[in-house]
């Protein structure tokens, strides 16, 4: 199941990615939970990359839980 975080980090992937990342965005986006997990495993230095590049990312995700 996708998280709101999965959510934000795709989106900070498609806006300010280069064309391979807005790819793997798209990818991403459209996976299944499996699929999800394999490229978060794969591409994990690139994902939380992009997922430190999230604004505000502490506040914006502790207010939801």
């Amino acid at each position: 199941m996708k998280t709101a975080l999965d959510t934000a980090t795709i989106d900070e992937m498609e806006a300010r990615g280069g064309s391979f990342i807005r790819a793997l965005a798209k990818a991403a986006r459209y996976a299944d939970d499996e699929n999800l997990s394999r490229i978060k495993s794969v591409w994990f230095y690139e994902w939380m990359y992009y997922q430190k590049m999230i604004p505000n990312l502490r506040a914006r995700f502790q207010e939801a839980q």
